[in-house]
Order: structure tokens, then sequence, then C-alpha cells
């Protein structure tokens, strides 16, 4: 893991500055308070896979704070788990104390405000997950504050292991098939934080399920989505895919269809698409064939495309306005 500061490379009295820029640029922005009289010392070790950045501090006794105006400031958000592994680490939010001894992990939000405390010397591995791979809804997020991650058992020691073979992956510099690690890792990260919470098994589901809604949407376009790719895109079996959209009514390939038709739905009544044709619009949404497409749309809304285009530039249409719709094959 290429180091980024190392206080013996700087004069003492330089260190402690560039050890709030270093924490700036590497984590996000964060007040830090240093309460050791010492001479400073501290490193910062730090690597990425695709998205995830991941980042080793050691240094003396402070405490860091991310206040609500470094938040408003900031352009990237994450959810974070933090690693202790040397001294005693607590992470404060919300009212909520995680306190972590070496080996013990922890996990919140940048987009709140937040304390991390470090009564002694003290080093700690931070994986920082960008916010949206959770695919949680906001209410969700604000439920899970300063989360003192379970330590015992199966599932812990396997988020121990996955967390260890993407920073092993990362500092080797292998980007590629990194997709299905991490995704594991976060379902792993989302079961320990509702453990943590006293969460049932049917509320990890609820957070699996959002995920893989949110990952739908997010690959809307791609026609190969479907249940084999979305299963292998999460590191589970297509069985336990198929459990997960049991109690929604759906099977997974209608969910992506109605997905699918809901998003060409709106972007046919949009103003601004009003140049692209019906067909466009239908790969856009992931159909191949523009004929497929107009009968699965009938199916669903009673209605040809063509004929929803034209009813959409009507006043009093909910979504739609006076315009020229794209009515075109």
């Amino acid at each position: 893991m290429p180091v980024v500061y190392e206080s013996a490379q700087f004069s003492p009295s330089d260190r402690v500055a560039l050890w709030h820029e270093s924490v700036w640029r590497h984590y996000v922005p964060l007040d830090v308070a240093v309460t050791d009289v010492r001479p400073f010392t501290g490193q910062v070790a730090t690597d990425s896979l695709g998205d995830l950045r991941i980042a080793t501090a050691r240094s003396r006794p402070q405490t860091i704070r991310r206040t609500p105006s470094l938040i408003k400031a900031s352009s990237q958000a994450y959810l974070m788990v933090g690693v202790q592994a040397r001294g005693t680490g607590v992470v404060a939010q919300h009212g909520r104390e995680a306190v972590l001894a070496p080996g013990e992990m922890a996990f919140w939000d940048t987009e709140s405000p937040y304390d991390i405390h470090f009564p002694t010397d003290w080093a700690m591995t931070v994986y920082q997950f960008p916010r949206q791979s959770f695919g949680w809804s906001e209410p969700t997020i604000a439920a899970t504050p300063a989360v003192a991650l379970p330590t015992e058992g199966t599932v812990p020691r396997l988020l121990g292991q996955f967390l260890g073979q993407l920073a092993v992956t990362a500092a080797a510099g292998d980007q590629r098939d990194n997709g299905p690690l991490t995704c594991r890792a976060v379902d792993l990260v989302g079961t320990l934080v509702q453990q943590a919470l006293g969460g049932a098994p049917s509320a990890r589901d609820d957070l699996f399920l959002a995920r893989v809604r949110s990952y739908v949407d997010a690959h809307l376009a791609d026609p190969a989505l479907g249940p084999t790719s979305i299963a292998a895109a999460h590191g589970i079996s297509l069985r336990c895919l198929q459990r997960l959209f049991r109690p929604t009514g759906q099977t997974v390939t209608e969910h992506i269809r109605t997905r699918r038709l809901e998003h060409a739905r709106h972007e046919l009544a949009n103003p601004r698409s009003r140049h692209r044709t019906i067909a466009a619009v239908a790969r856009s949404a992931g159909f191949v064939d523009a004929a497929h497409f107009s009968r699965c749309f009938r199916a669903a809304y009673g209605e040809t495309p063509r004929e929803w285009c034209a009813r959409s530039c009507l006043p009093g249409v909910a979504g739609a306005g006076p315009h020229n719709s794209a009515i075109t094959g």
C-alpha cells in the first residue's frame, strides 16, 4: 500500500499541518485536533479497488471531527468501515458510540457529523465504500450511525477475510473482476449492521433487495441484464436471488421488465426526449427489438408507445408537458 504521508520526512513544525492536509485528501474533509505534546509522528498509506478506497493510518492521540460545514463543502460521500489495528478508537455519531479495541470494526456515514477519538497511539484501516454501493434508502442509513460491528461468529470472520482480500487485490494493482468481491463485502457489512442493531433476517434481506434493485436501475440499458448476471455481480446463487424477490410477487425477470417499461414510459413523456425516436428510447431501456417493446408496453399500459407519446402532449397528463414527444418510429 503506497505511503502518502510519513511524518519523518518533514520538519517537526510542519508535521501536524501536513497531516491535516493528508487526512483531508485521502479520507473526507475533517478537522483534526492533536492532543499529544510529544513530537508528532504519523503515517498514511492508501490504495483503491474500483470505486472503493482503502486508507491505513497510524499516529499520536487525537480527535477527528466531521462537521456540518465540512459535509456541505464535500463532493464525495461514503459509508465507512474502520478496522482498529492498534490502541483504542471511539466513533461517535448521532449520540451513539462505537468503542473499538484492536481487531474490532465500526460502521459510519460521512454525510452526518461524527467524531473519532483516539486517546492513545493508534492505527486503523478504513474501507471507504461509495454511499450508493449499498443501495440503502436515506432512512435506513440514518438508522445506522456509529455501529460497532459484531466480532464473533462466521459472518465477522468472513468479512475480515473479504476486507483483507480487497486490500491484497488493491495492492497487487489487479482491477479485473473485483466487482463480485466488493459486492460480497458490502453484503456482509449490511448483515453485520443489522445484527448489531438487532435486525431480523427479513430486515437484512430487505437491505440486500434494495441494493439489487438499485443495481438493476443502474444497468437497465444493458440488454444482457438478467437473473444470472445480477446474481454473479452480487456473489450469490441464482436460487438466493430468486428467494429475495419472492415476497415482492414478481420474479427477477418481471421486475427488470417492469423497471424498463417504467423508464421508457417516463422518457417518452419527457420534453427533453422529444428529438429521440421510440426505437432509441426502447434501446436505452434495454429493449433490443422495437416491436417486442411495443407489445410489452401495450400489455402493461393498454396503449402503444406512439399513442402514449401523442397523449402525453395533451394538457393535464401527469408527468408530461406541452411538447412534441418522440413519436417517430
